[in-house]
């Protein structure tokens, strides 16, 4: 409305009266071609825009990064529900029910909601990490808190600072790989140790001794405690597993591989529209290259997150509570097919988006017009079919129960394609050195497109390659070779032959922090007056 009411004369024409900078007679700055705003169609042509303005507000509602807000929101809401939910049920269990067995109702919801993930694999994975060295901690912590319980109270509180340092050192410079949430661990050996002595620290003598009596059965209820934690946030998961919209991981695996060939998909066709349009149509070419990289990044953090759940929904099929007829190797391959493509989308988005040096002042020339057109006449439609042919060959090979006929005439119709489009590559090549040459001037000027076609070229036929190899590889047989286990001993001698990080500045750093905290932390339990004060 605010264009159609505007006066006949543009407002580049007001601008342009207004000095600024001491350059209002110099207008060749003004002339210089920016890349967003056409993809060298026609230096004036007709695909080219005469309003300055509507183009620029065109490029800046075309480059706008559209934001999944709505899935995202979903995602937040239902892990802030599952931690709501495991926190009642922890504290139900803990706090209502009284806490003459099982105290310190706190550490089993932080231990809780420590562990608690989005899908049910990796909560178990998460207590088992856990669980594991939480037994050998409890123990060190139950015999360091006996030694010092013997000697006499005003020897345990000069001693607690230095051995809680102590501990902060050793269980942030240990390297053995078992060792795992070292933050809750020595939080574990805190409470264990500091326990007797913030007991000694009660006012009233019958307080005091009544509650020594319960003092040597802290530490197992301090487990049991966080045992509960641990299995409140499995169960949470398992109850899910009834409703339509699991949390298991092997539901969420198979929902991020179909995103994944969604947006490869949507790749390939923003490809297909961009080769077809360069040299024709600019703003056509300006929103392709707007959506290829769009969902190049958009593919990365998918695939990054169909990874992290791998482990998950490997365990869950160890547990067998993954669904029925999961090909876990099929995912496992699918997940490992593109990571490597991506690399290759990634070498698309930059010849694609990217300029080189010195190429904004040439690639709006006729010369580089006619090498577009070439491209696009060569490569436009066998593109759009090796497309279509990619699409058909994932969806037989990873998502549907396909014969070994049909299997085969894929694996040909795909290859078919390549070769098609490996020859018009080749002819697009060689027809647009033809027109350069000896033609010195549009060789200069077309040697950043000509560097970033041939890019594309490269990197998209790399990209439909690695499935080809993905689905030769699925077909040969591979002698898989059982590895010796090793026992029990040989991986205790193994973990104690590890260097400890003490070379490792950060860890180092880390770790002095912690341990300098951490002391000064326990002098509110070790100095009786300071406690008693603040009480």
């Amino acid at each position: 409305t605010i264009a159609l009411l505007a006066p006949t004369q543009p407002p580049a024409t007001t601008k342009q009266q207004t000095p600024k900078n001491n350059m209002s007679d110099d207008h060749e700055p003004r002339r210089r071609w920016n890349r967003r705003n056409s993809d060298g169609a026609a230096w004036g042509g007709e695909n080219s825009t005469n309003n300055n303005n509507t183009d620029d507000h065109r490029t800046r509602s075309y480059y706008r990064e559209p934001v999944q807000i709505s899935a995202e929101f979903r995602e937040r809401i239902a892990a802030a529900a599952r931690a709501s939910i495991v926190t009642l049920a922890t504290f139900s269990l803990l706090v209502f029910s009284g806490q003459e067995v099982l105290p310190v109702a706190w550490i089993g919801n932080v231990f809780a909601i420590s562990v608690l993930k989005p899908t049910l694999g990796g909560t178990f994975l998460s207590a088992r990490d856990v669980f594991v060295p939480m037994i050998p901690v409890a123990l060190i912590s139950w015999a360091v808190s006996a030694a010092l319980s013997v000697s006499s109270t005003e020897v345990y509180r000069i001693v607690l600072p230095f051995v809680v340092a102590l501990a902060a050192m050793v269980v942030f410079l240990c390297p053995w790989p078992h060792l795992t949430m070292k933050n809750l661990m020595l939080l574990i050996f805190y409470l264990v140790v500091s326990n007797p002595l913030s007991l000694k620290n009660v006012a009233t003598e019958d307080v005091s001794s009544s509650i020594q009596d319960i003092g040597p059965f802290f530490v197992p209820a301090l487990v049991g405690t966080i045992c509960i934690g641990l299995l409140v946030s499995l169960l949470v998961h398992v109850v899910m597993m009834k409703f339509a919209r699991s949390t298991t991981a092997s539901r969420q695996v198979l929902i991020l591989m179909r995103q994944v060939s969604h947006e490869t998909n949507q790749l390939l066709l923003s490809l297909t529209r961009y080769m077809q349009s360069i040299g024709k149509d600019s703003d056509v070419a300006r929103q392709a290259r707007t959506l290829i990289d769009y969902h190049t990044r958009r593919r990365s953090r998918i695939i990054k997150r169909l990874v992290d759940y791998l482990p998950a929904m490997r365990t869950e099929s160890k547990l067998g509570l993954s669904n029925e007829g999961i090909d876990i190797d099929a995912i496992e391959a699918f997940a490992a097919c593109a990571k490597k493509q991506q690399k290759h989308a990634e070498l698309v988005q930059a010849a694609t988006t990217q300029t080189l040096l010195g190429e904004d002042y040439t690639s709006k020339n006729s010369h580089v017009r006619e090498v577009k057109e070439i491209v696009s006449e060569n490569l436009g439609y066998v593109l759009e079919r090796l497309a279509l042919e990619y699409s058909k060959s994932e969806t037989v090979f990873f998502f549907v129960n396909a014969s070994k006929e049909d299997k085969e005439q894929i694996i040909h119709d795909l290859q078919h394609s390549m070769d098609e489009y490996l020859q018009a590559m080749r002819q697009a090549i060689h027809d647009a050195e033809a027109l350069l040459q000896n033609n010195d001037d549009a060789s200069r000027s077309t040697a950043g497109p000509m560097i970033r076609v041939r890019v594309t070229f490269l990197a998209l036929f790399s990209f439909i390659h690695e499935l080809r190899d993905v689905v030769s590889a699925t077909k040969a047989t591979k002698d898989k070779s059982d590895k010796v286990a090793e026992t029990a001993i040989a991986r205790l001698l193994s973990c104690l032959k590890m260097k400890w990080l003490w070379k490792d500045i950060s860890k180092r750093r880390l770790a002095t922090k912690t341990a300098v905290g951490l002391s000064l932390a326990s002098l509110w339990v070790s100095i009786p007056y300071l406690n008693g004060h603040l009480a």
